[in-house]
């Protein structure tokens, strides 16, 4: 599988790197009683259960060009670490992994596996979008030397570390930083005079593995109850389906990331 996303034109107001909205469907794992249009607010400094570009005050939502992609981006949350203990602990021999003995000596499904409710509690939704748009494209080489160029403006703390940003900032865990990048994205105004409608990026499982942040404002709206029919001015769900352990993409997506599925 290629990337085969548009390429990305420069903006001749902001020098950063934008595409159109995509022309084809989006994929998203989401929980059932959910509902994949209704993405939590956000207020308050970003931390690990934010997403990787969510910015406050407005519904953010996440999907994949392919079903691969959703997947794994959403998997990737259960995938164990290894961890070699015979490194920490002088009674554990080399490639002994102690804590996996003691799951299975409790009768517990192993680290690095998904329980078949977890499938069950889930589905995977196909959406279109509704509205046109400009969206950035964080890995392209132009919004990457923006950001360096504007760090003092986005970078917490304004660490001058965060001049030299790349691709594996864009992707790595650290929340403060990411949604600090979606966040200074945000608020520039675009060659059209309009405002990014959210993120194009790749996933950090694969380079090949297209990925889009969906910006929705909700008006100063703090009601969650608000959040679901202002997503679905711009969102459509057009289909959704169970997860079946079978599926040849969730099975890829696990394999990938050495997780067991049931």
């Amino acid at each position: 599988m290629a990337f085969t996303g548009e390429p990305s034109r420069v903006c001749q107001r902001t020098g950063l790197a934008v595409v159109h909205q995509p022309d084809v469907a989006l994929w998203r794992v989401f929980k059932t009683a959910d509902g994949p249009l209704n993405p939590p607010i956000r207020s308050g400094s970003p931390d690990e259960r934010w997403g990787r570009f969510d910015v406050p005050g407005v519904a953010t939502v996440y999907g994949a060009t392919h079903s691969r992609g959703a997947y794994v981006e959403t998997l990737a949350a259960l995938a164990a670490a290894a961890v070699d203990y015979a490194e920490l602990f002088d009674d554990v021999a080399p490639g002994q992994d102690p804590v996996a003995q003691d799951w299975s000596d409790m009768h517990h499904m192993p680290p690095g596996s998904t329980a078949t409710q977890w499938r069950r509690d889930r589905q995977l939704g196909e959406m279109l979008l509704l509205r046109p748009g400009q969206y950035i494209d964080v890995m392209a080489g132009d919004t990457i030397s923006m950001l360096r160029r504007h760090f003092r403006e986005w970078a917490p703390n304004q660490d001058p570390a965060h001049q030299r940003i790349d691709t594996s900032v864009l992707t790595c865990p650290d929340r403060a930083v990411t949604c600090a990048v979606a966040k200074w994205l945000r608020e520039q105004v675009l060659d059209d005079g309009s405002i990014p409608a959210g993120i194009r990026y790749v996933s950090r499982h694969g380079g090949e593995l297209s990925c889009w942040a969906v910006w929705v404002d909700l008006g100063g709206s703090t009601n969650p109850d608000d959040v679901k029919p202002l997503v679905a001015l711009h969102i459509d769900e057009v289909n959704r389906v169970p997860i079946e352990a079978s599926d040849a993409d969730f099975r890829w997506a696990a394999k990938s990331l050495g997780v067991n599925p049931h």
